[in-house]
């Protein structure tokens, strides 16, 4: 794609995706579209996933202590 014009102005991946469905370029390659999809798709669903995981980790504490409280009433 280097050697097509209307691609050299796209310096990061979200203009060159932008610009691959402006040209219809995206239906021609569909496995190059589809990389740069989960490329872009990658940090957000990584930072989702970190924050359930320290939700659980935050649940998973005041459970243990309110064990750890009942155990030491009885």
């Amino acid at each position: 794609m280097r050697r097509i014009e209307d691609f050299r102005a796209c310096h990061d991946i979200a203009s060159l995706a932008e610009k691959m469905v402006e040209l219809e370029r995206h239906v021609m390659f569909p496995a190059v579209y589809r990389l740069i999809e989960l490329a872009l798709l990658l940090p957000v669903a990584t930072a989702t996933v970190e924050r359930v995981f320290s939700s659980m980790k935050i649940i998973k504490t005041k459970l243990r202590s309110k064990m750890s409280d009942a155990g030491l009433m009885t």
